[in-house]
């Protein structure tokens, strides 16, 4: 899973595959622009594509529980 910032109270963020998250961190992966994932009124087809690239080294599990 590829979070993005939450707006308006939403998480936005897009699934993939966990095959393809090592690559998908590194930047490889399918990219998607923000607003095709988030609708967020702001941005529009003509603002360049937003990737996150994630430090592995600090990838941290919460619980929830």
């Amino acid at each position: 899973m590829s979070s993005w910032i939450v707006l308006k109270r939403y998480s936005k963020d897009k699934a993939c595959p966990m095959s393809d998250f090592e690559p998908l961190c590194l930047g490889k992966g399918p990219q998607f622009a923000v607003h095709s994932i988030s609708f967020v009124p702001e941005l529009t087809p003509a603002d360049s594509d937003q990737i996150m690239l994630p430090d592995l080294d600090s990838v941290y599990f919460l619980s929830l529980g």
